[in-house]
């Protein structure tokens, strides 16, 4: 859904382009947090989810 917050013309144009530029830099930034597994998972969870495991395979 486009942001119509901000004024001006054509807005939700200028909006949604700079959007999509913001979400293939984030895309690009997860991808080389996922690694080489390619996990779909936000960079946080991801590691708190390794250091579950890697406790779940020391008990």
């Amino acid at each position: 859904m486009p942001n119509q917050k901000q004024g001006g013309q054509n807005p939700t144009g200028q909006n949604q382009e700079r959007e999509r530029q913001r979400q293939a830099e984030r895309q690009q930034q997860q991808q080389q947090q996922r690694g080489p597994q390619g996990e779909r998972q936000q960079g946080e969870r991801q590691q708190s989810d390794r250091d579950r495991q890697d406790r779940d395979r020391q008990r």
